[in-house]
């Protein structure tokens, strides 16, 4: 149960990170790794997967606890419900 919610917390994570800065959060850790602007997508189109950084920044902020904590829950509720319709069914 615990694995579940953290890979469903981590790709809720990537959804919102591509969705606000058009990088995943794989994209992000290998251009902090390399300081520069990485985004593997850019293999696709034969592009430098890695680039110059550009000339502005944008800054990702986490979620609030909160937040974090909200969808978690929601998590195990969902797995929650899943566990018993398939005990049900045995």
């Amino acid at each position: 149960m615990i694995i579940e919610t953290i890979i469903l917390v981590a790709g809720i994570s990537s959804i919102v990170s591509y969705e606000t800065t058009g990088k995943g959060i794989a994209d992000h850790a290998i251009s902090a790794v390399a300081k520069k602007d990485c985004k593997i997508a850019r293999a696709i189109h034969d592009e430098q997967v890695c680039q110059s950084e550009p000339q502005g920044s944008v800054t990702v902020s986490a979620p609030s606890a909160p937040v974090v904590n909200d969808t978690i829950a929601r998590a195990n509720d969902v797995f929650a419900a899943r566990a018993r319709k398939s005990n049900e069914g045995h």
